[in-house]
């Protein structure tokens, strides 16, 4: 690199030489110049009256010229050359300059058509510089996109009064890299996209500009890691640790191109909704779990990711601001993970969760969560996938089905020697309320022996539980074992879904499907299986609303209870099959889920979606806009051979398959093991008409009178069963009794 005194008299030189031996007049000078207009060597060739036309030396850091400068070099070029033998070309690059000048050089020779060949036209010319020259200038390897050119320049010759074509407009929508390159020495990357040249919509404005670049977000995450915090900072601490957050956000970015969403802990009016009120930024707000599950209902996703989606559609300026209060990462991870998947940035579910939970400090799930939530998250993230497949039908209306029974197999060891006693609650909206969609009790299996027992490993393969209640929307299953006082609870395993997705009428799920407890897998035998089975409302037939009479004991909403009144010595809420009658179906479960990791919080009504401000959009009609289409079933006390025979036809109504018709035969094997048992179970309901002292009959009679008088049977339901989860631990509404974990409050 000369100086300037050094520089006039080493290119003053090089002039005298050629001037020398030609006329002034024969040379046409082209300098590649470092993007002055009036730089140092242009001045130099004033000196000695040549008038250099410049030309840069590269496009936004490529070696290259634009279309048009190539073709105004190569038009200019040619009509020097044609005017006479005696023309010549004088060509200078500046310093660094000599990519760009090769470029030249190799498309003149294309144009002339003196080298047919683009690669060897290139080769040419290179052959003339000192070994090593372009490495010297040129960090990168500019020949890939020389060629590229050249083949633009070769396309002149096809159709010279075409040549150059005309620009196009289009839109690029996306670019795609197959086989993933190793840059962090791991076998990955962290790619970002930047995209250069003319504005599109200024047609006399040809300067580059930066037309897209993709957010380094890591400068985001940075901050964004720096708000996990495992304390619970009173509302003094809170707000200046908020408000330092938001002052640093407000510097790089414009407060009108915020969206903020904020999971918040049941409160309608938050503490830290109304931080975000002071900085003029209005929060919409959504729950941290449904029913002890850290997830949204599919009616709240649909509304969060339609909200994103249209948010930063508007501008490539607009940014998404989600924070979540104490205890709600889980969450807030599974919204981001669903953003991932319905924006169609991760095709692949189990790695957008776990790329979400990369960022978050190791152990903060099963800090914040009992139970690991993983299963539920990524069964509602292939919800989400779904919608690709067909986006005007997603998401799907609500199904309202019967569940009619789940079936174990192989008992877990929740008892220490090998067996449990299982418990069976399910939550969900009231199927006959569409206005409502808030969570209610649907069932619960009593505390009573006539409907709790031991069941053990060695002396059962398999649990049917007969629960026989409708269901609609997003259900929470929940399964607890107790021990023989009924006093203690522990959790088996949980199970969040919507029967929107429920497909053939019924729902496979194995030990990694489920949501369980962090350090009880071990406790599941490798082959456990949960069967749920479910059935179609029959059309032809009405649930009943009203209170119960002789005729019809079950209401929609159903409590096994009700169900008392058909039992003798048959327990109908557990078929218990052993081992010597029945094989091990062969069912095949959705998929195997890692040990992914997500967070719960505290508990809160689904319906509160609310914000300080209108929301951008409207993202459909929701469950209160609904109506049902059939009718529901009437539900009478059969006896039990009746119950079995009816669950046997449900489910071999599912479908022709190996493991369905193995179903049916479990069902029968049940019925005859039951058979001998009829005649005396059809006596005994005759005579518990009218119960004499009987302890099952008054239980049954109390239960139907509390339906009566309240006119809710969900209230008797939801009174009957202490709720697994936070509020119910700090309100003292679960039993006396200590359950085997506590959840923090948040």
């Amino acid at each position: 690199m000369l100086e300037e005194d050094e520089l006039k008299p080493y290119v003053g030189g090089i002039l005298k030489q050629l001037l020398a031996r030609y006329s002034i007049d024969s040379l046409m000078v082209f300098n590649f110049e470092g993007g002055k207009k009036n730089s140092q060597t242009a001045r130099i060739f004033s000196g000695y009256d040549m008038s250099a036309m410049g030309y840069p030396r590269n496009y936004e850091g490529c070696p290259l010229l634009t279309l048009e400068m190539i073709h105004h070099f190569l038009r200019s070029s040619e009509s020097w050359l044609s005017l006479s033998q005696d023309n010549f070309l004088l060509i200078h690059s500046e310093h660094g300059g000599w990519p760009v000048l090769a470029f030249a050089l190799a498309a003149l020779l294309v144009y002339l058509r003196r080298c047919k060949d683009e690669r060897k036209a290139l080769e040419t010319i290179h052959k003339y510089a000192p070994p090593g020259l372009v490495e010297l200038y040129s960090p990168l390897n500019p020949a890939p996109s020389h060629l590229r050119y050249l083949k633009y320049v070769s396309r002149r010759h096809k159709s010279p009064e075409l040549w150059p074509p005309a620009d196009r407009m289009l839109n690029l929508n996306c670019a795609i890299i197959r086989t993933v390159p190793n840059f962090d020495g791991q076998g990955g990357c962290r790619p970002i996209f930047r995209i250069y040249g003319p504005d599109p919509l200024a047609p006399n404005d040809s300067s580059a500009k930066v037309l897209f670049s993709t957010p380094k977000t890591d400068d985001f995450v940075q901050l964004y890691t720096q708000c996990f915090s495992t304390d619970m900072l009173e509302e003094d601490e809170l707000k200046p640790y908020v408000g330092g957050i938001l002052k640093q956000l407000l510097a790089r970015y414009s407060i009108d191109s915020l969206m903020v969403f904020n999971f918040e802990g049941g409160k309608k009016n938050s503490q830290t909704a109304r931080i975000f009120s002071g900085y003029d930024m209005s929060a919409m707000g959504y729950p941290r779990n449904y029913e002890g599950c850290p997830l949204l209902t599919l009616e709240m996703i649909h509304h969060f990711l339609r909200s994103s989606e249209s948010w930063l559609s508007l501008s490539q300026d607009n940014f998404l601001l989600i924070h979540s209060e104490h205890g709600g990462w889980p969450v807030l991870a599974f919204a981001l993970a669903a953003l991932l998947v319905y924006l169609r940035r991760c095709k692949d579910e189990r790695k957008a969760l776990e790329t979400i939970h990369k960022y978050a400090p190791p152990g903060l799930v099963e800090l914040y969560s009992p139970l690991n939530p993983a299963p539920s998250h990524l069964r509602y993230l292939k919800y989400v996938s779904r919608r690709h497949k067909s986006p005007e039908l997603w998401p799907p209306a609500d199904r309202m089905l019967n569940l009619n029974c789940a079936i174990i197999r192989t008992v877990p060891n929740f008892d220490g020697q090998g067996g449990c006693r299982p418990i069976f609650r399910i939550y969900g909206p009231d199927p006959l309320a569409p206005n409502d969609s808030s969570a209610k009790v649907l069932f619960s299996t009593p505390k009573t022996d006539d409907f709790v027992q031991l069941y053990t490993q060695e002396d059962s393969e398999i649990i049917k539980i007969n629960i026989r209640c409708p269901v609609r929307g997003d259900i929470v299953m929940e399964c607890v074992s107790v021990d023989e006082d009924f006093k203690h609870e522990v959790m088996v395993f949980r199970v969040m879904f919507s029967t929107a997705f429920v497909e053939d009428n019924l729902l496979l799920l194995d030990r990694d499907q489920i949501d369980i407890l962090w350090d009880t897998k071990h406790r599941f035998p490798v082959d456990f299986r949960v069967e749920v089975i479910f059935s179609e409302i029959d059309a032809t037939t009405s649930i009943h609303t009203s209170e119960p009479s002789s005729e019809s004991e079950s209401n929609h909403i159903t409590d096994a209870a009700s169900e008392q009144n058909g039992l003798n010595n048959v327990h109908d809420g557990f078929d218990v099959i052993s081992m010597q009658e029945t094989e091990i179906s062969n069912g095949t479960p959705e998929h195997n889920i890692p040990d992914s990791r997500s967070v719960q919080t505290s508990q809160m009504e689904p319906e509160n979606i609310h914000s300080s401000a209108p929301e951008a959009e409207s993202v459909g009609p929701t469950i209160q806009d609904r109506e049902l289409s059939v009718d529901a079933p009437k539900f009478e006390d059969d006896n039990d051979a009746i119950a079995d025979t009816s669950s046997s036809q449900e489910a071999e109504s599912v479908g022709p398959t190996s493991q369905e018709d193995e179903l049916a035969e479990n069902a029968s094997a049940g019925e005859e093991s039951e058979g001998s048992t009829t005649n005396s179970t059809a006596n005994s309901d005759a005579q518990l008409a009218d119960p004499p002292g009987s302890e099952a009959d008054a239980a049954t009679a109390e239960h139907s009178d509390a339906n009566s008088e309240s006119g809710s049977p969900s209230g008797s339901a939801s009174s009957s069963s202490p709720k697994f989860d936070e509020d119910t631990e700090e309100a003292g509404t679960a039993d006396a009794e200590v359950q085997s974990i506590e959840l923090e409050g948040s």
